[in-house]
């Protein structure tokens, strides 16, 4: 049978745990930002060129 002292240590190692995993989840989401804000940089970036194209077929 668990003690009081294999609970509490098991309760401290989990929040250790849940805090890693946050930690990781955090930087995931912080990646995954910065790598939708360069998609749609690029994006508007292919968007004006094919306008520039567009209008140099035209003349």
């Amino acid at each position: 049978m668990a003690t009081k002292q294999d609970i509490v240590r098991l309760e401290n190692i989990m929040g250790t745990n849940d805090k890693v995993l946050f930690d990781g989840y955090k930087q995931n989401y912080e990646k995954l930002t910065a790598l939708e804000k360069k998609v749609d940089e690029t994006d508007k970036k292919v968007e004006k060129q094919d306008v520039v194209r567009v209008i140099k077929e035209i003349k």
